[in-house]
């Protein structure tokens, strides 16, 4: 193939795949939805916009499908972070940290009763930080980690509370670095990828691929 019409089909590629990546996360952002299928529609554009600056071959449908891999999962981790930011910005969120921060106050208060281990099983399980539902049954090292970690955070509650819109915006702050940081962890996506995101995702790489691996040089 001619090399300009090799690179004029990569950059064809590559910016239907920025464009579709984009609409992807727009879709995300003001819906507030994930529409596993826009993937397919990412494919399409990128063989579509590689086919239309003269790409043809399998060569280039494989370079189409790989570019239509990248965007795909850029769409997704752009679309990942577009929902974060959607949700800490929302009056859900404010909403659901007053409750958080309540319910640290409440704990805080209560904890001050606690004097022996008999009372901090029962204490643990009626605040919720133990798995258990029976007293007897919490492990030592829920116990080691609650005496360790969260005793001192909830004493400090106690004596100082910080003004509420001090520790909301902190909380927004660690919230959105926490989702930026980890967009791409193994926990993340196996919490945000489904089986259809996998079927769309080899759709859009396989059609990127067909509509100019079909076409002769």
């Amino acid at each position: 193939m001619n090399p300009a019409r090799v690179v004029a089909g990569i950059v064809g590629a590559v910016v239907g795949g920025v464009v579709g990546a984009l609409i992807w996360g727009g879709v995300i952002y003001f819906a507030n939805y994930e529409i596993g299928f826009i993937a397919w529609g990412v494919g399409g554009l990128v063989g579509f916009c590689a086919l239309f600056m003269g790409a043809r071959g399998i060569g280039m449908g494989v370079i189409c499908g790989l570019i239509a891999a990248l965007s795909i999962c850029g769409g997704k981790v752009a679309g990942f972070q577009f929902m974060a930011a959607n949700y800490s910005n929302s009056a859900e969120y404010r909403a659901d940290l007053r409750k958080l921060y309540d319910q640290y106050t409440v704990d805080a208060h209560a904890l001050g009763a606690v004097n022996d281990e008999r009372s901090l099983r029962e204490y643990m399980v009626e605040h919720k930080y133990a798995e258990s539902l029976d007293p007897n049954q919490i492990s030592e090292e829920d116990m080691t980690f609650f005496r360790e970690e969260t005793t001192p955070f909830l004493t400090e509650w106690a004596a100082s509370p910080p003004p509420f819109e001090d520790w909301f915006a902190e909380e927004s702050a660690y919230f959105r670095a926490y989702h930026r940081q980890n967009a791409l962890s193994w926990d993340n996506l196996k919490a945000s990828v489904s089986m259809f995101d996998i079927l769309f995702f080899f759709l859009g790489v396989s059609t990127a691929f067909q509509l100019v691996a079909s076409k002769q040089e």
